[in-house]
């Protein structure tokens, strides 16, 4: 019974992954903007103080990727 319901379930997933189409994916455009409801502490700024919370990091990325990295054409 297990071998019967295996064969099907790999079946179906044959079918849909054959129906599925692979797209190429186009360049994003625009401008990615991240609410954060919070206010900026001092020790989100600094990685070694910063808490074990996810809301330092997105300070701590958007920083980094203002600081650091290039952006196309410059």
């Amino acid at each position: 019974m297990l071998r019967h319901r295996t064969r099907w379930v790999i079946l179906g997933m044959a079918i849909m992954v054959a129906g599925v189409e692979a797209t190429a994916q186009s360049k994003p455009a625009g401008q990615l903007v991240i609410a954060v409801d919070t206010a900026i502490a001092p020790s989100y700024l600094d990685p070694a103080e910063a808490p074990g919370t996810a809301v330092p990091f997105v300070f701590l990325y958007a920083l980094l990727d203002a600081v650091i990295k290039a952006l196309p054409g410059n």
